[in-house]
């Protein structure tokens, strides 16, 4: 999705964005973190927001200012913006800046940034790398702490933080299986839409760790946590079945799914949200979709598999005709579980 400020594209180094507002590096910092706020409706004045753009533009600066305490170290800020061409404003496109200030700290350029923030005046352009790696490193932080209020999307191949769905994610810890709770509550929140659906990994919100839920037969009565898993083929044999990925299926005009050769039979070992160790048996569809939302979290698509057979559509409607299909041939597959164990140890 692309995402403008002005005339300009602003979408390799965005932040992160609610449904009526988004964040992202200033071009040409006064300091380094410094980050402008802006609603995604292009309105020059204040007075031109609508009451719910004025309270989401102000929570994302709340937010904005909690990441850039933690990863620049902030201990204070400067907030302002300027507003007609008379007091300063360079862009039509009403931002509110945000610099991040600490004892001590110097203006790229030479003068005092609480001067120049209320005045126009010549500054240097950072280099685009700069700009996305400032980006990415406050995105992160927004994806590990998802209590934030931004809008929860589902990340597609082709939205900002598709980087993600590519990176190998990294372990619930021991203290961290409240942070694996809000992530389970996310990931039931973004998959609401869609149900009755396989499953939902985490880097699939933008979140890069090891945390996913899937229901053994579409239903979601049966959706399940599933955090820090391994697993184990039971078999040598393998299934066939055609695969859909939201994160593909929901880019614009990428109606693409693969046919993927997986285990027929699992030994799948996993954390619950109580922190008790669980291992089961998967068969059928079960072992198809645990192993599916697992290469999500070795940052690995369906479509991009050496042995994938992909298979595309012209449309949405005949990639949905024929999906329906493939739910019917997996639900033939679809077998209950068996425990083997379901240790609770509370964390």
């Amino acid at each position: 999705m692309e995402t403008f400020f002005g005339k300009c594209d602003v979408s390799n180094r965005v932040i992160t964005t609610t449904d009526l507002s988004f964040a992202f590096p200033a071009q040409m910092p006064i300091l380094p973190g410094h980050t402008l706020v802006c609603p995604k409706r292009i309105v020059e004045k204040f007075e031109e927001l609508t009451p719910d753009e004025i309270q989401s533009l102000f929570l994302l600066v709340s937010e904005i200012k909690v990441a850039l305490r933690k990863e620049f170290g902030a201990t204070g800020f400067n907030i302002a913006w300027n507003e007609g061409v008379i007091a300063g404003q360079s862009e039509p496109h009403l931002h509110i800046h945000i610099v991040p200030r600490k004892p001590e700290d110097k203006g790229i350029a030479e003068y005092e940034p609480r001067k120049f923030l209320y005045r126009p005046g010549e500054r240097a352009i950072t280099p685009d790398e700069e700009l996305e790696a400032v980006a990415q490193g406050l995105a992160c932080y927004f994806s590990n702490n998802p209590g934030f209020s931004s809008e929860l999307k589902i990340v597609t191949v082709d939205s900002p933080e598709h980087a993600v769905l590519k990176q190998p994610t990294e372990p619930i810890e021991e203290n961290e299986f409240s942070l694996a709770r809000k992530i389970a509550e996310k990931l039931f929140q973004a998959l609401t839409p869609y149900l009755p659906a396989a499953g939902l990994a985490a880097p699939q919100i933008g979140i890069s760790k090891s945390v996913f839920i899937y229901s053994f037969d579409r239903d979601p009565k049966n959706l399940e946590v599933v955090i820090n898993p391994t697993f184990a083929p039971l078999k040598t044999s393998k299934i066939e079945g055609w695969e859909a990925c939201f994160s593909i299926i929901l880019s614009n005009g990428t109606w693409k799914i693969a046919n993927i050769s997986r285990y027929e039979s699992i030994k799948a070992t996993y954390f619950n949200l109580d922190g008790g160790k669980t291992t089961k048996i998967l068969e059928g569809f079960a072992a198809r979709a645990f192993q599916h939302e697992y290469d999500h979290l070795q940052g690995i698509q369906n479509i991009e598999r050496e042995d994938a057979i992909v298979k595309t559509f012209d449309t949405k409607e005949e990639l949905l005709h024929y999906l329906q299909a493939v739910k019917n041939e997996d639900a033939v597959q679809s077998k209950k579980p068996s425990n083997l164990t379901d240790e609770a140890s509370e964390k």
